[in-house]
C-alpha cells in the first residue's frame, strides 16, 4: 500500500473518531452481518456489564449498513430490564454508511483477484494434507491484502469500540488443475496470521468437494479421466469410500464423453449408489 493510500486511511480513521467522540449519548457496538435478534442480545448483554439503570445502545452493521438502536433501562425495584427500540442516530448512521461503503471497496479488490497457487497442485491437495493455512497465508500476501485487512479491522475498531462479530472478507484461491477453494477470512491474529473458514471448494469440472462425510451426496459429473479419478482417490483417503459404480454418458452440448457418478445417503463410511 502506498503512502497516499495511507495517508488517506489515516484521515479516514482520525475522522470516524471524531464522529463517535460527539455522539456522548450512545454506546456503539460494531457487528458484521448481523440480524435484529442478534443486536438486541448483543446490546443486552453489554447493558448488564455495565451496570447502569438507563442506556441507549446502538449496534452498527458495518457490512449492510444498518443500525439496530435499543432503549435499554433497569428497574430496581422489580429487578427487571426493559429493551425498547429506538430510532437509530444519526451519527451511527453516518458511521455505518462508511464503515460499509469501505467494506465494500475491500471486497471488490478482493474479488478482482485472479490468484493461482503454486504451493499445490490442486484443492484436493491442499485440503487432503490440511495447508489451507499455508495456502491462505501466502494469498494474504500476493495480494497485499493483509494490510488493508488490517487497516479496515483498525478502522472499525476505532469507530465502534467493541465488535461482536468479526469483519470477514470472502476469497477464491485456485490452482493449476482448474480446481479452487473458498475461504471466509475472518481477521488477523497477533501473530500476523490469516484466521479463517473454509466455506467450499470445486473440483476443474465444477463440481463440490464434499469437505465433510455428510456433504458426500449428489451427482457428480466429470470431463475427463483425470478428474474423475482425483475425486475417487480423495474420497478413498478422506472418507475411506470407494466408488464401485459410474455412468459414461455423452455431452450433446460439447459433443464429448462424459462420467457421472450418483452418490447418496452416506453415514458413517457407506454410501448408496443406485444401479
Amino acid at each position: 500500500m502506498d503512502l497516499k493510500t495511507n495517508m488517506i486511511f489515516a484521515w479516514l480513521l482520525l475522522g470516524m473518531s471524531l464522529i463517535l467522540s460527539t455522539n456522548t449519548n450512545a454506546q456503539t457496538l460494531g457487528c458484521f452481518d448481523c440480524s435484529a435478534y442478534q443486536s438486541r442480545i448483543a446490546a443486552v448483554d453489554v447493558f448488564k456489564s455495565s451496570q447502569k439503570y438507563e442506556d441507549l445502545i446502538e449496534v452498527i452493521d458495518f457490512k449492510n449498513d444498518t443500525v439496530h438502536s435499543f432503549r435499554i433501562e433497569y428497574d430496581a425495584e422489580s429487578r427487571q430490564t426493559f429493551v425498547m427500540s429506538a430510532s437509530p442516530t444519526q451519527q451511527a448512521k453516518n458511521v455505518a454508511n462508511n464503515l460499509t461503503s469501505q467494506y465494500r471497496q475491500l471486497q471488490s479488490k478482493v474479488d478482482q483477484v485472479n490468484h493461482l497457487s503454486n504451493l499445490a497442485d490442486s484443492a484436493f491437495d491442499v485440503i487432503t494434507n490440511n495447508q489451507h493455512a499455508v495456502v491462505a497465508n501466502d494469498y494474504m500476501r500476493q495480494a497485499d491484502l493483509l494490510t488493508q485487512l488490517g487497516v479496515y479491522t483498525g478502522v472499525v475498531l476505532s469507530s465502534v469500540g467493541k465488535v461482536i462479530v468479526n469483519v470477514n472478507v470472502v476469497v477464491d484461491i485456485a490452482f493449476v488443475d482448474g480446481s479452487k477453494i473458498r475461504l471466509k477470512v475472518t481477521g488477523i491474529n497477533s501473530a500476523h496470521q490469516v484466521e479463517f473458514i473454509i466455506i467450499g471448494a470445486t473440483d476443474a469440472d465444477g463440481n463440490p468437494i464434499p469437505l465433510t462425510l455428510t456433504s458426500v451426496n449428489g451427482t457428480f459429473i466429470f470431463n475427463s479421466k483425470d478428474n474423475f479419478e482425483k475425486f475417487v482417490s480423495y474420497l478413498g483417503v478422506r472418507y475411506g469410500i470407494s466408488i464401485s459404480d459410474w455412468q459414461s454418458i455423452w455431452d450433446f452440448n460439447s459433443n464429448q464423453p462424459r462420467t457421472k457418478v450418483t452418490i447418496s445417503d452416506c453415514h458413517a463410511g457407506k454410501c448408496v449408489q443406485p444401479n
